[in-house]
C-alpha cells in the first residue's frame, strides 16, 4: 500500500534580519518530497528516494523533530490561506491603488513576511538598500541583470512588486535572454506586472514567435501594456501562407492570457497575429517596415470593442491596411507617419467616429489635400505636419478640423 501524509507547512521567522522562511514536506510513495527559501518565493523542491515506504514515514518524522527543534512552527501555509488569498484578491482588482497592498503589507509583516516592510518602504520614498538587502528574496536570480549602465534588465517597482521591466538583448550576452524573459515572468515580484516591454536584436532572439510562444506559456492577467519587437536590423520577412501552425497557436493563447491588456505595440514584421479577443484592449501600435496583409485583418476582424487608436509608423505604402482596420472598428484617433502613400491616405473611408487625423510626413500632395477637404469627416484636430501644404491648402483642410496644425 503507497504511504500517503499530508502536506505539512512550517515557518522560521528570523527577529534579526526580519526574514522569514518556510519548509514543507509530504510522501509520495517511498519519496520524501520537501520544498524549502524564503516565504514569498516559490521555494526548491526535492525529491529524495528512500529503501522504502515505511523509511519513508520514519524519515518523515525525523525531520520534522529536526525543523521544530530548529525552531520551525507548523502553521497553516499562507498561499491557501483565505484572508492572505482575499488581500491578493483586492491587489489584483486593482493593481494600481496602493491602499490594497498597504493592507496585504500589514498582514503579512506580522508573518515575518520581509516583502511587508519593502510595501510600505517603497510606497514612502526610497527603498534601494531595503531592496539590496533582500535581493535573495525579491529578485532571485534576476540580480545579476539590473542595476547597472546597459543592464539585460531594467525594472520599475510599485508598492513591493515590479510593476514595469524592459528586458533588452545583448549581442554576445552569455545569458539566454529567452531564458531570462522567462526567470523574471515565473518570479514572485512579478506577479502584478503591468508592463512589458521586450527588445530584440537578430543576434538573440530574431523570431517574434518565440516570445510570444514564451508569453502564451505563462499567463499574466495584470499586465496592461505589452510593447515587443525588433531593434537595429529587421528580418527579411517569410510567406505568410507559412506561418506554423505551432505559431498560430501561442497567438492564440498568448491574447488569452493577457485578458486586460489596454495598449499593444508591435517592432518588426509579425506574419501573424492570431485571434484577437481582449475586450479592453484601446490602442494598437505598429512600427514597421510594412504590414502584411493578414495582420490588418487579423486586427480589422478581432473582438476588439474598446479599440479607439490606431498608430503606424513605417516607411511603406499602407493605405489599404488602415481601411482594413478602420473598417472593422470605430476608431477616434488614428496616426500615421511616413507612409509613402500620403494621397492614397486621404481617400480612405474613416469611421464617421474619428475625432484625430495625423498623416504626417507622408507626401501628401494637392491631389490629396482636395480628397481630405472633401472627405464630410469632422475632426478636433487634424496634423499634416512635414508634409508641403500651403496657406491655401489649410483654408480647404479647416472644413473638416476645428484644428490644422501644419
Amino acid at each position: 500500500m503507497t504511504a500517503v501524509a499530508p502536506l505539512r507547512y512550517f515557518e522560521l521567522v528570523d527577529e534579526a534580519t526580519e526574514r522569514a522562511v518556510f519548509w514543507e514536506v509530504s510522501l509520495d510513495g517511498p519519496c520524501l518530497v520537501t520544498c524549502a527559501g524564503p516565504v514569498g518565493t516559490a521555494g526548491k523542491l526535492e525529491r529524495e528516494l528512500c529503501a522504502s515506504e515505511v523509511a519513508a514515514r520514519a524519515e518523515l518524522a525525523q525531520r520534522i523533530v529536526e525543523r521544530v527543534g530548529q525552531g520551525y512552527r507548523e502553521c497553516a501555509d499562507r498561499r491557501l490561506d483565505a484572508r492572505t488569498l482575499a488581500l491578493e484578491d483586492a491587489i489584483a482588482a486593482d493593481p494600481e491603488d496602493p491602499l490594497p497592498y498597504l493592507v496585504y503589507a500589514d498582514w503579512i509583516q506580522t508573518l515575518g513576511d520581509p516583502r511587508g516592510a519593502l510595501i510600505v518602504a517603497q510606497h514612502a520614498g526610497d527603498a534601494s538598500m531595503y531592496l539590496a538587502k533582500h535581493a535573495a528574496v525579491f529578485l532571485g536570480p534576476l540580480a545579476e541583470h539590473v542595476g547597472y549602465d546597459g543592464s539585460l534588465l531594467e525594472l520599475r517597482w510599485f508598492c513591493g512588486f515590479i510593476a514595469q521591466a524592459r528586458l533588452r538583448s545583448h549581442d554576445g550576452w552569455r545569458h539566454r535572454t529567452d531564458l531570462v524573459l522567462q526567470q523574471l515572468l515565473d518570479h514572485a515580484s512579478a506577479r502584478w506586472l503591468r508592463e512589458l516591454t521586450i527588445d530584440i536584436v537578430d543576434d538573440d532572439m530574431t523570431r517574434l514567435e518565440e516570445v510570444m510562444r514564451i508569453l502564451a506559456a505563462r499567463p499574466r492577467e495584470q499586465i496592461r501594456v505589452l510593447d515587443i519587437g525588433e531593434l537595429g536590423r529587421l528580418f527579411e520577412i517569410d510567406d505568410p501562407d507559412r506561418w506554423p501552425p505551432q505559431a498560430a497557436a501561442d497567438a492564440r493563447r498568448l491574447w488569452r492570457g493577457v485578458p486586460r491588456l489596454r495598449r499593444l505595440v508591435m517592432r518588426g514584421e509579425p506574419l501573424h497575429l492570431g485571434e484577437l479577443a481582449l475586450p479592453e484592449l484601446a490602442h494598437v501600435e505598429l512600427r514597421c517596415r510594412r504590414i502584411v496583409r493578414a495582420v490588418a485583418q487579423e486586427l480589422a476582424d478581432g473582438d476588439l470593442p474598446a479599440l479607439r487608436r490606431l498608430a503606424i509608423y513605417t516607411r511603406a505604402p499602407v493605405a489599404e491596411a488602415v481601411q482594413t482596420i478602420a473598417r472593422g472598428h470605430e476608431l477616434a484617433q488614428i496616426v500615421v507617419r511616413g507612409a509613402l502613400d500620403g494621397d492614397a491616405l486621404c481617400r480612405v473611408r474613416y469611421p464617421a467616429a474619428l475625432r484625430e487625423l495625423e498623416l504626417s510626413h507622408c507626401n501628401i500632395t494637392d491631389q490629396g489635400v482636395e480628397a481630405l477637404a472633401g472627405s464630410g469627416l469632422a475632426l478636433d484636430i487634424l496634423d499634416v505636419t512635414r508634409n508641403v501644404i500651403t496657406p491655401g491648402d489649410v483654408a480647404r483642410l479647416e472644413r473638416i478640423a476645428k484644428l490644422v496644425i501644419v
